[in-house]
């Protein structure tokens, strides 16, 4: 993930020692407004990870409730490829995700240490994440941010080594009410530039096929040439193509 963002003035949050039932192990990530930890159930031991909200963001108009939105839209998908979510709870006053825990990188690391995928390796790591996406939306539910470092490889028995997706914060629900409208208007731009289709932006307001299939095709395009499908040398030339 990248690097959290800082408050000017404020010291670094201090890790916490417990979220709920589970005792947080160590941190393994940080985002721009949460940071993840491992964490073991109390009683039962299991392994989770566990998605803190910044103590910054906690009482955030837009943020906090788009969080808890990802929990809503990924408990909403059962599928092997998308990132289980078992819970939500609260710490003195911040929210934090329940979620399996997941060993391996993610896609754009692998992308960035060893290059584009072969097409043999491509058509293992793109169809599951296209049958995950077909999931979502049988759920009424649209990515939003599909891009490789919201992948992750990872083992699943019998299957192997399969991809994982996560991080459904700015996701689309199609039959969210007029107040979760408001954290993802259609007709704001949310994502990543260089993983956005052209239509998408020229068009805030694309036809549904289009808003569902073009995230899946940039991660694709980018897994096998090693680029962005729509990117040029200024970054955001495609917004006039």
């Amino acid at each position: 993930m990248s690097s959290a963002v800082q408050v000017a003035g404020e010291r670094p949050a201090q890790n916490p020692a417990q979220l709920g039932q589970y005792t947080v192990v160590r941190e393994v990530g940080k985002g721009g407004m949460a940071r993840v930890f491992e964490g073991r159930h109390v009683e039962l031991g299991m392994r989770v990870a566990l998605k803190l909200v910044e103590p910054t963001f906690a009482t955030h108009p837009v943020a906090t409730p788009r969080f808890l939105r990802e929990a809503k839209a990924a408990s909403q998908i059962r599928h092997q490829n998308v990132v289980e979510v078992f819970d939500i709870g609260t710490h003195e006053g911040t929210p934090f995700l329940v979620m399996e825990f997941l060993d391996g990188a993610n896609l754009a690391t692998l992308l960035a240490q060893k290059g584009a995928l072969p097409v043999a390796g491509l058509a293992g790591v793109f169809l599951p994440i296209v049958s995950a996406v077909a999931a979502a939306h049988r759920a009424g539910i649209i990515h939003r941010d599909l891009k490789p470092a919201n992948v992750v490889l990872t083992e699943r028995p019998p299957f192997g080594l399969q991809p994982v997706v996560l991080d459904f914060g700015i996701s689309k629900i199609l039959d969210e009410s007029d107040d979760d409208r408001t954290l993802t208007r259609s007709e704001s731009l949310l994502g990543t530039v260089r993983a956005v289709a052209p239509r998408r932006i020229r068009r805030p307001r694309p036809a549904r096929d289009g808003a569902r299939a073009g995230g899946a095709l940039s991660l694709g395009a980018r897994a096998r040439t090693g680029t962005f499908a729509f990117f040029r040398q200024d970054g955001v030339g495609h917004l006039a193509t």
